[in-house]
């Protein structure tokens, strides 16, 4: 890139989480501008590997702000080439994200398992039910209330996501001039999920299709619609002084589970579903910025192809 070419800009909100630091990382190598926009601002750890792959960090602009509000978002957004939604929770209890990147020695292993699926399903009793909201539109395209249940699938996986669509297209909206708008429509990229296992709440994939469904709609922007299923990091206990996390014993059961069905001609009828590493989702995520025949729904057999 010459130095005389101005770089595109891209945020990235969620971008200290766990696929959004990497969509980060592999943006700045692909020469983008890029700002995070998260609760946190700065990166809480930093991420696996050798310390010399982390010269990006400091190329990064983090921002904290409030992901929910749309006058937080806005001066973010304001003449932003593209914009990633990379943040969502699997279950309602945002405990289990601690429990599964954290390390954990080869004797623990079963405790952290078995600390890890409590995680996962033990609830409040005052735990709201996702299965019984409905989608507001109102709500979501202004501002989402930052009540007591901040950790809901409809919440965090969809309300906040169309709430950044809506606040970009506005923030970038060629005003009356709607065919100009369509001919330039920019990238947003939400981070939605294949559909892997029984195990995985309803509540969880239906916010996320819905949110796929009205971002699709938005007229002056290109969607494109990442579908990956487990994540691990390739760099998980490599050249660290860390042990392996629960993330990476769990990642090679499903992985092991995948591999025996598909030998055995049964992947397709119980439903096994192939990992992924993080970093080839990331990098197929800002492929995907920079292909402008990229859009609607990328599945994760797309992503298993990608990353070979």
């Amino acid at each position: 890139m010459s130095s005389q070419t101005l770089k595109k800009s891209l945020v990235v909100v969620g971008g200290t989480g766990f696929l959004g630091k990497r969509i980060c990382q592999a943006a700045v190598a692909a020469g983008w501008q890029v700002t995070s926009v998260s609760r946190y601002g700065k990166l809480k750890s930093l991420p696996t590997g050798p310390p010399t792959q982390n010269s990006w960090i400091s190329q990064v602009n983090w921002v904290s702000a409030d992901v929910f509000n749309k006058e937080s978002l806005a001066p973010q957004l304001r003449n932003a080439d593209a914009v990633v939604h990379s943040m969502g929770v699997l279950f309602e209890k945002d405990k289990y994200k601690d429990v599964i990147n954290a390390p954990v020695s080869g004797k623990a292993i079963a405790n952290s398992m078995k600390s890890f699926i409590s995680s996962c399903f033990s609830s409040s009793a005052k735990a709201a039910n996702p299965l019984n909201q409905t989608l507001d539109s109102s709500r979501a395209s202004s501002t989402v209330e930052p009540n007591d249940h901040n950790r809901t699938y409809n919440k965090v996986n969809r309300d906040s996501a169309i709430l950044l669509a809506n606040t970009f297209a506005e923030e970038n909206a060629t005003k009356g001039n709607e065919e100009v708008e369509q001919q330039a429509r920019k990238p947003f990229v939400y981070i939605s999920a294949e559909y892997t296992s029984p195990m995985i709440p309803s509540g969880y994939i239906q916010s996320k299709r819905q949110a796929e469904d009205t971002i699709a709609r938005i007229p002056s922007l290109r969607p494109i619609l990442v579908r990956p299923g487990f994540m691990y990091d390739k760099y998980d206990g490599v050249n660290t002084h860390e042990p392996h996390t629960v993330r990476h014993y769990l990642g090679g059961i499903i992985e092991a589970q995948y591999n025996v069905s598909k030998t055995l001609g049964l992947d397709m009828a119980i439903g096994a579903k192939p990992t992924l590493a993080v970093q080839d989702v990331a990098n197929a995520v800002v492929e995907a910025l920079n292909d402008s025949s990229i859009e609607g729904v990328v599945s994760l057999a797309a992503l298993k192809e990608f990353s070979r």
